[in-house]
């Protein structure tokens, strides 16, 4: 006998991991203040940091003269997009459109489509637990699991800012369509690839005194000791700075006229091993222990 279900009510696990635990990849429009979900089936992060330098050559030199120009972060997310019934692929299609539909400008009304006529270019914040997100939001409530109600609400308050490079939209033709009516078809599996630019609208970079300007940059675990903190912590507890040197930031026993410390010098905090730092997760996970994410074969949802 044939399986039925109530098609208007079907809802999976996954749902409510995703729900729950924020494993979810978040979007918001920024011209338009519109947000997407989409459940977190990632198959593929990367999160690229390339420094930029200009270089010239010079005659008699072996190696050009380098400025330093900029550093650019760039990510690139592949997910699945999984549709569990006949429904939940009409709404993964209708997401779909919207978020393609989002990579255009916002003309004035009534105005021809040049550049002239461009009010607001296609600017997104994205959120997507603490691997992409913003991190001055951090500590306020937006950075863990859940939170946040309503499509692309997470990313609103704590996305990080930047624009996409394009999307690819790739349905799974093996795993089949909804074929509720004639030239319709609603994917069952849809891949979506996409290049996220980053836009810095924080601090970052160090400062003179050798802290970093942005604690939690970038997935909310970073927070530096500036240089005086670490020769006063690891390389001279016993060393207390003097108020001429707090108030005007000057060098610390062993460093140079200039304040800045040599390698030998240089201190370096020890790294915390995994096992004793407390992994986030669901309420009664362990030390140690990393967080469950929903890793289900696609393939069993479209059974």
């Amino acid at each position: 006998m044939a399986e039925t279900r109530n098609e208007s009510s079907y809802s999976d696990a996954s749902t409510a991991i995703a729900n729950t635990f924020g494993y979810m990849i978040n979007i918001f429009h920024i011209p338009t203040s519109r947000g997407l979900s989409f459940k977190a089936w990632v198959q593929n992060f990367s999160d690229s940091y390339q420094s930029n330098w200009a270089t010239e050559e010079s005659y008699g030199k072996m190696d050009p003269i380098a400025t330093f120009q900029n550093t650019r972060r760039t990510i690139n997310i592949t997910w699945d997009v999984v549709a569990g019934n006949l429904s939940e692929a009409v709404a993964n299609m209708k997401n779909c459109e919207m978020l393609f539909s989002m990579l255009y400008p916002t003309y004035e009304s009534g105005g021809q489509d040049n550049a002239s006529n461009i009010l607001q270019a296609p600017l997104f914040k994205v959120k997507f637990v603490n691997l992409i997100t913003d991190p001055t939001a951090w500590g306020s409530g937006h950075s863990g699991a859940g939170g946040s109600t309503g499509p692309g609400n997470a990313a609103a308050s704590a996305g990080l800012l930047g624009y996409f490079g394009g999307f690819e939209y790739t349905p799974d033709f093996e795993a089949g369509f909804y074929t509720p009516e004639a030239n319709r078809l609603y994917p069952k599996l849809v891949t979506l690839s996409a290049e996220f630019n980053v836009l810095h609208n924080f601090p970052v970079g160090w400062n003179e005194m050798g802290g970093f300007r942005k604690d939690n940059f970038p997935y909310g675990g970073f927070k530096p000791q500036s240089t005086r903190e670490h020769k006063q912590s690891v390389a001279n507890p016993e060393y207390t700075p003097t108020p001429e040197e707090e108030n005007a930031g000057q060098s610390l026993p062993g460093q140079g006229e200039s304040g800045g410390m040599s390698g030998a010098d240089q201190p370096f905090e020890t790294p915390v091993p995994l096992s004793d730092q407390q992994i986030g997760g669901p309420e009664g996970f362990v030390t140690g222990e990393p967080a469950p994410i929903p890793m289900v074969d696609a393939g069993e949802m479209l059974s």
